[in-house]
Parts: structure tokens; C-alpha cells; sequence
């Protein structure tokens, strides 16, 4: 099952990232695989896409001293770490050095339908605007997405969503608009 989840950090992105890797053999052993991970700009926080195959062998391992000892000194607060949905469904996109931005909406016609729209007419928008759809992520009841973005101009996006033509768009696409929420800026990434 893949799973989106956050932990907060104190010693920056690079820290974490080195304390993965350490461990990176172990944490495959016992059912996790980091798909990817990505910080906010002042490097507080990590967003992860992690596939676990035993969900109970993985939570003793990371439970274990040795290893919280490992993550507590990378400045890993432990007790920040929480899942934010399962992942069904992926659909991504090249990156590039523009702002990104991490968002969750809800949605009623399911996954599928979503992206048909969004290419056909929420690209071409939001193209024109400089933003770029750069992942968009499903849960396994596909009633909620989750999308990473890429802005040219982050001050004009909330002016941008509530034009007239994008709402349009976004309505027919499924998007419960009032369920909209930008979870954070995103600065690093971080592939394994």
C-alpha cells in the first residue's frame, strides 16, 4: 500500500535525508520503500510517498531503540509523524526549479474523471498562468486528491481559482471546491 505521510525535522532536509539513507537496507527489510520525499522551504517538515508491504513489521522496526535513537539525533521528531491518506492512484509529470506547492481537495466523480477533464480543460488554463500540474495522487476510495504544483507566480494562484472559467472547469471535474486546502510550500526533493 502507498502512503502519504509528514514528519516534522529539525535539523534540515539534508539530516533526514542522510539518516534514510543510513538506514535505507534496513527500512527495506522490514516492508518500507520511500518513493519519495519532499521538504517545505524552511525545511520543517518532510512529505513522503512510502509503499508499505508490512504494515506490522515496519511500525516494530521503527519503534525499535536503536532506530529512534538514529531518527532523534537526525532531529526527526518522532511524535509529528502521521499518515495523511492511502494512494491508489498516481499520475505525474517532469519537475523543474519553479515554487511548488503540496494541495488536497475532495472530489465526487472519482479519479479517472478528474484527470480526463483536468487535461482536456484545466491544463490549457492553468498552462496559460504558469502553473503545471506536476503530481496528482488518489485515495483508494477516490474521493480525495492530492496534487503537487508547480507556480511561476504563487501571490496570483488563489485570484487564479476563483475566476469564473476555472471554477467552471473545476466543477465539472469533480473538485469540492469548499474542501480546498493548500497543505504547504514545497522547496527539495528527494528520490531514493
Amino acid at each position: 500500500m502507498k502512503i502519504l505521510a509528514s514528519v516534522e525535522i529539525t535539523k534540515g532536509f539534508d539530516r533526514w535525508i542522510e539518516v534514510n539513507q543510513k538506514l535505507s537496507t534496513k527500512i527495506e527489510e522490514h516492508g518500507l520503500k520511500f518513493h519519495e520525499a519532499i521538504s517545505n522551504f524552511e525545511e520543517t517538515k518532510v512529505y513522503m510517498l512510502i509503499e508499505n508491504t508490512d504494515p506490522e513489521k515496519s511500525m516494530a522496526f521503527l519503534s525499535r531503540d536503536d532506530v529512534l535513537e538514529e531518527r532523534l539525533n537526525a532531529g526527526v521528531k518522532v511524535e509529528t509523524q502521521q499518515m495523511i491518506s492511502d494512494i491508489a492512484k498516481i499520475w505525474d509529470n517532469t519537475s523543474s526549479d519553479d515554487t511548488k506547492l503540496l494541495a488536497r481537495v475532495e472530489i465526487d466523480k472519482g479519479f479517472d474523471h478528474f484527470l480526463r477533464v483536468k487535461k482536456e480543460k484545466l491544463v490549457p488554463l492553468f498552462d496559460a498562468v504558469g502553473i503545471k500540474y506536476m503530481k496528482v495522487m488518489s485515495n483508494f476510495e477516490e474521493n480525495k486528491i492530492f496534487m503537487i504544483f508547480e507556480n511561476k507566480h504563487p501571490d496570483k494562484m488563489m485570484e487564479f481559482l476563483t475566476r469564473d472559467d476555472v471554477t467552471d472547469c473545476r466543477l465539472e471535474a469533480g473538485v469540492k471546491i469548499e474542501t480546498q486546502e493548500m497543505l504547504s510550500d514545497l522547496k527539495r526533493v528527494w528520490t531514493p
